[in-house]
């Protein structure tokens, strides 16, 4: 690349901030750190011990407050506990700093319309890091489906499950900021299920809801939700589980011509369909594809990990 074009680069370079520094905030500092287009400015958080971790981790800087973000950032990501989004949301939009705030988006409609009102007085971007949607398999799917590949779309299905982070025991989960929102776990969950559907059923026509509680989660208003969806072009289902094991996470779209699943957790696709005249061939020869596309693509997967390189975009 020559001296002009690597300027050129330089100067449309994002300046990006994450604030919060807990699991999601490293994930977002691991991500802008390997874009290529960003300057990751620095991070922040009420724990500075934390924050110092993070910012060592990924060769940045820290920020001692939000006023210190006024001037030195053109994005931040927001990711702090829900209860925060709202006044930290609005305190960097009012500065002229575009916002990527995690899901939940708030605690409430009233705080997510203050948010919105707050954007749109400001000109400056909201958006809700509704990130299943434009991993690689999802976009793969979604481009299958506007090719007429999976021909008319039938249904759709969302599977959500549950998996203790890393080192936790079940005993320590209700002190965790999570389990103490309104509707517990589930309200951290439900946007993902709800943002899969809507963005293939249209929009909710009518919606049913059923809850139970089994006891895993003792503070959880409920642990099983499964919820039905007329959209206006479909219709759709999802189901959060947080007692089924072992932990799943894939969105399936039904077409007339070819199923597409999409594993979430291992970032595969798997798309089926009638190849072959006798039912019998393609239940066989239909396994056996969906087992090489599993290994090969888990396969790579692991193979990244191992290496350290980041998913393609």
């Amino acid at each position: 690349m020559s001296a002009g074009r690597r300027v050129s680069a330089e100067l449309r370079k994002v300046r990006v901030a994450v604030v919060g520094t807990g699991e999601f905030g490293r994930n977002h500092a691991r991500v802008y750190r390997e874009l290529e287009n960003v300057e990751f400015a620095g991070v922040l958080d009420e724990d500075a011990s934390r924050a110092g971790e993070i910012a060592k981790e990924f060769q940045t800087r820290t920020f001692q407050g939000i006023e210190e973000l006024r001037g030195a950032i053109d994005a931040a990501s927001v990711a702090v506990p829900t209860v925060a989004h709202r006044e930290i949301g609005c305190a960097l939009l009012e500065m002229g700093i575009d916002v990527l705030v995690e899901k939940p988006m708030a605690l409430t409609l009233e705080e997510a319309d203050r948010m919105i009102g707050v954007a749109r007085e400001t000109g400056r971007s909201l958006c809700v890091d509704h990130n299943r949607l434009f991993s690689p398999p999802a976009l793969e799917a979604r481009r299958l489906l506007e090719a007429g590949e999976l021909g008319e779309l039938v249904s759709v299905d969302f599977f959500q499950g549950f998996g203790l982070p890393t080192r936790m025991r079940l005993s320590q989960f209700d002190n965790q900021w999570l389990s103490k929102l309104p509707g517990g776990l589930v309200q951290d969950l439900v946007p993902h299920c709800l943002y899969c559907l809507l963005e293939f059923v249209g929009h909710p026509v009518r919606l049913h809801v059923l809850t139970k509680r089994t006891g895993v989660l003792p503070a959880a208003p409920a642990e099983e939700v499964r919820l039905m969806m007329e959209g206006e072009r479909v219709l759709g289902t999802a189901s959060i589980s947080l007692s089924a094991q072992p932990f799943m996470n894939h969105l399936t779209l039904y077409g007339s011509k070819a199923t597409a699943r999409i594993n979430i957790d291992n970032f595969t696709l798997i798309v089926r369909k009638n190849r072959y005249s006798h039912p019998l061939f393609n239940r066989v020869f239909g396994n056996m594809e969906e087992g090489w596309k599993i290994f090969s693509s888990s396969a790579r997967s692991t193979f990244r990990f191992a290496t350290g390189k980041p998913r393609s975009r």
